[in-house]
């Protein structure tokens, strides 16, 4: 008897992405431990599928550059929420609760409906692509001034390593950092969810 929830999930975040299906290896570029092919950490949650929406498990895995990831859960029943916390891109959840099994599968970017409000960013038409939205580095699920803030005293203190507010995961906090954080704020960009 399996009396674990695996959870198979595939998302991407706009900053990162160096290809029409990749995102660069941003732990390795930041001088993080890492192993082949990783991109960053993520905090998967799972949250109660009727109101008040309860955070029910979290935990952490590694997001691959190929966008997949894999987190492992007690053996869960009922529908869940699927939210996706990352320390620099807009908290995202899945469309609609989920029902859970022994083996779930959950692809937020090759539909953008698949988030909640379609709060997703097109980032390839070949093959089809959405990304969560760059730029929350204040994580107050607002993409606004008060992030831009503090990514330009980031730039102006040459920041570099293990930064939130390295939004394309080169390494290095500089200007290349400032065109998807610039557009998000434009947009009003924010954090959808029931």
């Amino acid at each position: 008897i399996d009396c674990h929830t695996t959870l198979h999930l595939t998302c991407f975040i706009e900053g990162y992405m160096n290809s029409s299906s990749q995102m660069v290896p941003v732990l390795a570029n930041q001088f993080q431990p890492s192993t082949t092919g990783a991109c960053d950490s993520i905090d998967v949650e799972l949250h109660n599928g009727n109101p008040p929406y309860n955070t029910q498990y979290s935990v952490r895995t590694v997001l691959n550059q190929n966008g997949t990831s894999t987190c492992v859960f007690p053996l869960l029943t009922g529908s869940k929420y699927i939210v996706v916390k990352h320390r620099n891109a807009i908290e995202t959840w899945s469309s609609q609760a989920i029902p859970m099994d022994t083996i779930v599968t959950y692809n937020f970017s090759d539909i953008i409906s698949k988030a909640y409000g379609s709060n997703q960013v097109l980032v390839s038409t070949s093959p089809l692509r959405y990304a969560f939205y760059s730029g929350d580095i204040f994580q107050d699920e607002n993409i606004d001034l008060l992030d831009i803030g503090i990514l330009e005293t980031a730039i102006s203190n040459f920041m570099n390593g293990y930064q939130s507010t390295d939004l394309n995961g080169d390494g290095n906090v500089d200007l290349l950092d400032t065109p998807a954080i610039e557009n998000n704020i434009n947009n009003f960009i924010f954090s959808n969810h029931p």
